[in-house]
């Protein structure tokens, strides 16, 4: 209940290891924990696209910050995916060779 999530959005399930807990309003979340959220789905007015970039081995961002990489066109860095590994990315997440990055793309109409 302290999260301040939007009212339209709600934790439905937490795995913490092999436990699968329903949560109520009381329900503490504990490193490590995973959750399912449940919420209505985004609408706008542009139209966006997921696309994939890998870094190549001689890729200029390997071993840079997230926070330095180019916010250019609208663009966001949704998630890379290092490996089997999914990330959710922040500003200090060090990009490395081999990461696939995958960014929402916004073509955004101008009037």
């Amino acid at each position: 209940m302290d999260l301040g999530l939007p009212q339209d959005c709600l934790i439905v399930l937490v795995v913490r290891g092999n436990e699968r807990i329903v949560p109520k309003g009381s329900t503490i979340l504990q490193v490590g924990d995973e959750i399912v959220l449940c919420t209505r789905s985004f609408q706008d007015e542009s139209t966006a696209n997921l696309i994939q970039h890998p870094l190549s081995e001689n890729s200029k961002w390997a071993g840079r910050r997230v926070s330095e990489y180019p916010k250019k066109d609208g663009n966001l860095l949704v998630m890379i995916q290092r490996g089997d590994e999914k990330i959710i990315p922040n500003g200090n997440t060090i990009l490395r060779k081999g990461d696939v990055l995958v960014l929402l793309k916004r073509d955004v109409t101008v009037i």
